[in-house]
């Protein structure tokens, strides 16, 4: 969030001024583990970066930098999500997003709109718009030409888990590692 005069220059970017904060949906243990490992059998064909590698699955919501106030973000959230009922998600096999120079690949979710509306819900506390294409996301930004050595159907993974609980992560400044600070729960 930029505040201040538009028309001064900077000689700071603003968001490396305050935490950033990541709103997701957290797989249960075994999907995160499955999608590691996945990470592993890509790592070993063509080398993953440190943050490929080691990034945690999930799906994101939301991902702001604003003032250190972890309360006001719970706040948000919680009202976003009242009245939203738990359900489940599909996971459908694998695809690829297409860039310029290099491609991510991710899983499908099956089901998308209930990950699209909480998305929509969470988006209008913070005055922010923005379609969502809800993915799961192995690795990003994978060289086209690393992308030509492996077979999209090797990662091709399936399952379905069911979603009571919108997670919650701040980084703070001086720090490399997110940490969940709030789970939000979604009604039975």
């Amino acid at each position: 969030m930029r505040r201040g005069n538009n028309i001064q220059l900077t000689l700071f970017d603003l968001e490396d001024m305050y935490p950033s904060y990541s709103i997701v949906i957290s797989p249960p243990k075994k999907n995160i583990e499955d999608i590691a490992l996945l990470k592993v059998v890509l790592h070993q064909k063509i080398g993953l970066s440190p943050i490929n590698l080691k990034s945690i699955a999930h799906i994101s919501l939301l991902k702001l930098s604003c003032p250190d106030d972890d309360l006001f973000i719970i706040n948000k959230v919680n009202r976003a999500i009242s009245y939203q009922h738990r359900f489940s998600i599909k996971l459908d096999g694998a695809d690829i997003f297409n860039h310029n120079t290099s491609k991510t690949l991710f899983i499908k979710i099956n089901n998308p709109t209930p990950i699209a509306t909480i998305h929509q819900l969470i988006l209008a506390q913070f005055n922010r718009r923005r379609k969502i294409n809800p993915h799961l996301t192995i690795a990003r930004a994978i060289p086209n030409n690393d992308f030509k050595k492996i077979t999209l159907s090797a990662f091709d993974y399936h399952d379905e888990f069911f979603c009571d609980r919108i997670t919650i992560l701040k980084k703070p400044i001086d720090s490399i590692r997110y940490k969940i600070i709030y789970e939000a729960m979604l009604e039975e």
